[in-house]
């Protein structure tokens, strides 16, 4: 009996540490890797991105801005770039990518809405560079975070300010999916480059890219999210969270994604084709519609930002 039990103990433990593996490769991010990439034109560069986002890199970390932080919903200070455009123009928050930068993902929308003169809150999510925490949770608390940044927008630029939600890959997704918060009528629009549906859809995508038996390790890796992270990535998907808003938005996706294959976004699109209007760039990597048609992107954002009183 005693061997029994270190037998079936022996198999508790080796299952908890294969969980608390997966949950370090998928979802933990430690400050030692989030510092080497903290913001800084250098090293935060995408190989294929060339020397016109680099510049648009250093011109956002040269910029004057104000650095603040708030409060998570879970107690983990949340901190963001604050670059001031004019009084009355909308503030537009912007999310990042999945271990990425503000600088580096959002340089090119981010240089759009800067000459536009809007006020941009470039955050930094839950476990990424200067804000706390260290479990990615795929937009599951990512879009709690941002709801209370839009609770400080409004209560730092007043009950009139208008409000744009931006968002790239993961950001786009959080973007798409804090439309099942209560969002105030301040918010005016939700724009997303790439963005997933589900964040079951892009993990088992990704599983299967890697030759690894998605469906079988999904569950494992759900459990050691919520295990280990306190979340459960099947709260909410995109599409689920946009199906009943009045919020008009815009999807941006290259057609040419091999990270965040453009059906993703299709899908969100599908639940609610009243309000979201999308767009596909042809040869676009993921994230990189900007780069491959500057000039085309540059006019759906601002067209989409003018007809809906948010430019």
């Amino acid at each position: 009996m005693t061997a029994f039990f270190l037998i079936v103990a022996l198999v508790l433990v080796l299952l908890l540490c294969g969980l608390y593996g997966i949950y370090r490769y998928v979802f933990y991010s430690p400050a030692r890797r989030r510092q080497a990439t903290v913001d800084t034109a250098d090293g935060v560069i995408l190989e294929n991105d060339g020397d016109a986002t680099k510049e648009r890199i250093r011109y956002l970390y040269d910029l004057p801005h104000e650095r603040v932080t708030i409060r998570s919903f879970d107690g983990l200070t949340l901190s963001a770039r604050i670059y001031a455009g004019d009084a009355d123009k909308p503030v537009d928050i912007c999310c990042h990518g999945y271990r990425g930068s503000a600088l580096r993902d959002m340089s090119g929308g981010a240089t759009v809405l800067l000459e536009q003169r809007h006020t941009l809150i470039l955050i930094d999510e839950r476990a990424h560079m200067h804000s706390e925490g260290h479990s990615i949770s795929f937009g599951i608390n990512e879009r709690r975070d941002l709801y209370e940044w839009v609770r400080y927008a409004v209560d730092r630029y007043g009950s009139d300010v208008r409000i744009n939600l931006v968002g790239i890959s993961l950001g786009g997704a959080t973007v798409l999916m804090t439309a099942s918060m209560p969002l105030p009528e301040n918010v005016r629009t939700i724009c997303a480059d790439c963005p997933y549906n589900a964040p079951k859809d892009i993990i088992i995508y990704v599983a299967e890219r890697l030759k690894l038996p998605a469906h079988l390790l999904y569950p494992l890796i759900a459990f050691s999210g919520f295990l280990f992270g306190g979340f459960w990535l099947s709260e909410m998907t995109a599409a689920r969270a946009v199906k009943d808003t009045d919020i008009p938005i815009l999807i941006i996706h290259g057609d040419a994604d091999t990270l965040v294959p453009a059906y993703m976004s299709e899908q969100v699109r599908i639940a609610n084709v009243k309000r979201v209007e999308r767009h596909t760039f042809p040869e676009a990597e993921h994230g990189l519609s900007f780069i491959r048609d500057e000039k085309r992107y540059r006019r759906l954002l601002i067209g989409f930002l003018r007809r809906h009183d948010a430019l």
